[in-house]
C-alpha cells in the first residue's frame, strides 16, 4: 500500500505542476507579473490536497490582514510542508530555503524565480539572503522562515533549536512574526520516508503574532523563545 500511495502522491503532485507551469513560466518573465504566481500557486496546492482527498483545518488564533506584512515561522519536519502552508497563508508572501530546491528539474528554475534561497554553507550567500528579505519586506512581501534552518530535528514532535535570522530581520523591519503549527504533517511522510507515508487530516494553527515593536537585537533571544514554545506546546 505504501508503495502505490507514493506512487499518487507523486503523480499528482507533478501533474498539478505541470498543469500550471506554462502560467508560472508565463508570469516569471516580468516581475510586475510576479504576484500572480501566489493564486496560481494556491489553485496547485488545492488541486493537490483534493487529489489525495485530505482534508486541511485551519485553526485561526489570529487571522492575518491580507495586506500586511508578517514572518511567518512554522516548525519544519516534512518536505510536504511547503505545499501546506502554501494552501493555508493568506498573504502574498516568498518561502526562504535551501539553495538545494533550486536545482531539482523544472521545480527548480521556478522556485528560484519566486522565492528566495540560501547556501548555508556560505557566510557571503547568508549576507546576501538577508538582504533580498529586508528587501521583500519593504516592498510589501511576507516572508515564510522555518527558523529551524532545515529540517533538522531528530525527535519528532520536538523541534530542533531556533536559528535567529528569522528574529533578527523581523526586529530591523519593525514586523510582527506570526508562529505557525504544523501538527501532523511529520506522521504524513517525515523527510522523504515514503515507506511510512500515510494520508490522513492535516492541520495549521496560525497563532497570535509577536510584536517586535520598540525591540532591538537585544530582544532577539526572547523573542525566538516566545516563539519555540508557542509552537511547541501544540504539537
Amino acid at each position: 500500500m505504501s508503495y502505490f500511495r507514493f506512487f499518487w502522491l507523486g503523480f499528482i503532485f507533478w501533474i498539478g505542476f505541470i498543469w500550471v507551469r506554462p502560467l508560472i513560466w508565463i508570469v516569471a518573465q516580468k516581475k510586475s507579473w510576479h504576484k500572480y504566481y501566489f493564486p496560481i500557486s494556491k489553485i496547485w496546492a488545492k488541486f493537490f490536497y483534493f487529489c489525495l482527498g485530505i482534508k486541511i483545518e485551519i485553526e485561526w488564533k489570529f487571522k492575518p490582514e491580507k495586506d500586511k506584512i508578517y514572518i511567518f515561522c512554522p516548525n519544519h519536519f516534512s518536505y510536504l510542508d511547503i505545499p501546506l502552508l502554501t494552501y493555508s497563508i493568506p498573504n502574498y508572501f516568498s518561502f526562504v530555503g535551501l539553495s538545494e530546491l533550486g536545482k531539482i528539474f523544472l521545480f527548480g528554475y521556478l522556485y528560484r524565480t519566486f522565492h528566495i534561497l540560501v547556501d548555508r554553507g556560505s557566510l557571503k550567500d547568508k549576507y546576501r539572503t538577508y538582504k533580498d528579505c529586508i528587501q521583500a519586506l519593504k516592498t510589501e512581501k511576507s516572508l515564510v522562515i522555518f527558523p529551524e534552518g532545515g529540517i533538522w530535528a531528530t525527535d519528532f514532535p520536538k523541534m530542533a533549536e531556533f536559528k535567529e535570522g528569522a528574529f533578527r530581520m523581523a526586529i530591523e523591519s519593525q514586523v510582527e512574526i506570526i508562529p505557525v503549527s504544523l501538527p501532523d504533517n511529520w506522521k504524513m511522510m517525515p523527510l522523504l520516508a515514503w515507506k511510512k507515508l500515510r494520508f490522513c487530516k492535516q492541520k495549521v494553527i496560525f497563532h497570535a503574532p509577536i510584536s517586535t515593536q520598540n525591540l532591538t537585537n537585544k530582544d532577539i533571544k526572547n523573542i525566538s523563545q516566545q516563539c519555540f514554545e508557542t509552537i511547541q506546546k501544540t504539537l
